[in-house]
């Protein structure tokens, strides 16, 4: 899944979602390349679809890793949920609850 958002026809944030090719287990999904333009941070833009990005993964995955490229990035993951790791491969993750 790939999810963007437009500020009046200019895209100012992509994420990505898919199986996390570095964990080998189809049950852990990874977030990866959000990015959110300079000028349109701490806007909640990146929140937001993140949070997308979670409600598809729940559908698919029971684990969810990433990995936050800078503290402001650690900040707003940890915020939404996610916990930091100790993995060569992500820096954090979110697991859901069964149902």
């Amino acid at each position: 899944m790939l999810c963007g958002h437009f500020n009046q026809g200019l895209l100012v944030a992509v994420g990505g979602l898919n199986c996390d090719p570095f964990a080998a287990n189809p049950e852990i999904g990874r977030i990866r390349r959000v990015y959110v333009k300079q000028a349109w941070r701490n806007q909640g833009i990146g929140r937001a679809l993140v949070t997308t990005l979670l409600a598809e993964a729940r559908k698919h995955f029971r684990i969810v890793r990433l990995r936050a490229e800078t503290s402001d990035a650690a900040r707003m993951y940890e915020q939404i949920g996610f916990a930091p790791i100790a993995n060569p491969d992500a820096t954090h993750s979110i697991t859901f609850d069964s149902k």
